[in-house]
């Protein structure tokens, strides 16, 4: 009995048991359309050579794929989510989008394609900015 509490123990101290990146959730920002949100929570997890970048600002969530298997990192893709304002995606040959690092911090940015939630049936593009402590 006592190994066996060991063992788990050990087993949540080192990898956390899930197979899910255990990241605490950091600050960061995210700008659409030239709107500017306070990221409530970025959370970054890394899996082999692929990042995910999920944050939340206000009413506004985004998620981004980044691959880190060549000389600089690269984005797969970006989406965007808001109740009250734009969704979109940038990546995969809708859009643009790029990513830089500089001191631990991803900014990725470019040009979503998507709509709004007041007009859904009309397209529009909107330029964006997430920046990410990872």
């Amino acid at each position: 009995m006592k190994k066996s509490v060991v063992a788990a123990a050990a087993c949540i101290f080192v990898v956390g048991c899930s197979g899910e990146p255990q990241v605490e959730p950091q600050p960061g920002e995210v700008v659409v359309d030239g709107t500017t949100h306070a990221a409530d929570s970025t959370k970054c997890g890394q899996d082999e050579w692929r990042l995910r970048i999920d944050t939340i600002a206000g009413p506004t969530e985004s998620r981004a794929y980044l691959r880190l298997d060549g000389e600089t990192p690269s984005v797969d893709g970006v989406t965007f989510s808001s109740p009250e304002g734009f969704n979109g995606t940038a990546g995969d040959g809708v859009g643009s989008a790029e990513v830089t690092v500089a001191q631990g911090i991803y900014t990725i940015s470019g040009t979503a394609e998507g709509f709004d939630r007041a007009k859904p049936t009309e397209k529009r593009s909107a330029k964006f900015r997430i920046e990410a402590p990872c």
